[in-house]
């Protein structure tokens, strides 16, 4: 089966979205940690100039990848949009996977 239409699993965003602030900031203490390590505490006397290209860079970056996902949603979009059309053992091992067993015995 090319994708799980069974999304019960996943986990679930936090009621109050700022909940998972502790966590981004986690997320990026990381990212800086690891670049000390790399590179030291260099960017902290980097000219201001120089921070101001870096964070044009990665603006260009997550733009980048935000129009890559964004392809990858409209082929989602469109896959979703036609019919699914299964036939012989596939369609018999999809309808298998999705039945509930109802018997108790």
């Amino acid at each position: 089966m090319p994708f799980d239409l069974d999304c019960a699993d996943k986990p679930k965003p936090a009621p109050d979205p700022l909940d998972a602030f502790e966590g981004f900031v986690r997320e990026v203490r990381k990212r800086l940690d690891a670049g000390r390590a790399a590179y030291g505490d260099k960017s902290f006397a980097r000219p201001p100039a120089e921070l101001v290209a870096e964070l044009q860079q990665e603006a260009l970056d997550l733009a980048g990848w935000g129009f890559v996902l964004w392809c990858r949603l409209e082929a989602m979009r469109a896959a979703l949009a036609t019919p699914l059309r299964l036939v012989g053992a596939e369609r018999e091992d999809f309808l298998a996977a999705r039945t509930v067993d109802t018997d108790e015995s």
